[in-house]
């Protein structure tokens, strides 16, 4: 029982910290997207 509890938290964990470093990338690639359409819409 507290293998299978802590099996499913470690998981849990592993799934967020995928989340979080696959948002940040996307967040990264909408940002650098963002101030290029600013960069050529400015001139």
């Amino acid at each position: 029982m507290l293998f299978n509890l802590s099996f499913g938290l470690s998981l849990l964990i592993v799934a967020a910290l995928v989340l979080l470093a696959i948002s940040v990338r996307v967040l990264r690639e909408y940002e650098r997207g963002v101030v290029f359409q600013l960069g050529t819409s400015g001139r």
